[in-house]
């Protein structure tokens, strides 16, 4: 049982990123081929270039701790000491593959699942967020809001 939980602390940190980075990049590139104009609705284009764009920047940050997860999970290769942690198995990676053959080792896996996955979900996300209904509630702006999302701030 020891064994299913090693190696979480890795992806753990990389998840509290990911989010923000995804969701950052794509509306931040979508604002940039809007010419910096916010609350537009997306068209196809933009949102096919945005969800590629997530997608890339966040298999830099996925890649590597996936791979420290994996590293921990299997453990050292025979003849070498366990590992201790993910310190550990970020130095060792260094030290014997290099940085950039080490933590990269795996990034062309990640950016084929993550380019066309973010693509997809982005399309389909905003498609279905633009096609529920808007309604107006009390807010300090007065702005409008979809539905579930004001169904969620009545809660």
């Amino acid at each position: 049982m020891k064994g299913l939980y090693r190696g979480l602390s890795a992806p753990l940190i990389g998840g509290s990123f990911e989010c923000g980075v995804n969701y950052g990049v794509f509306y931040g590139v979508n604002k940039y081929m809007q010419g910096g104009k916010e609350g537009l609705d997306m068209d196809l284009k933009g949102l096919v270039v945005s969800g590629m764009a997530a997608g890339t920047v966040l298999s830099f940050i996925l890649s590597p701790t996936e791979l420290i997860k994996c590293r921990l999970q299997s453990g050292a290769p025979p003849g070498y000491p366990p590992y201790k942690g993910p310190i550990n198995v970020i130095q060792r990676l260094v030290q014997t593959e290099g940085l950039r053959a080490g933590l990269g080792r795996g990034l062309a896996a990640t950016l084929a699942r993550e380019i066309p996955g973010n693509t997809i979900f982005f399309v389909v996300y905003e498609y279905m967020r633009m096609a529920l209904p808007r309604q107006k509630i009390n807010t300090e702006r007065g702005e409008d809001v979809q539905s579930l999302q004001a169904a969620l701030q009545q809660v």
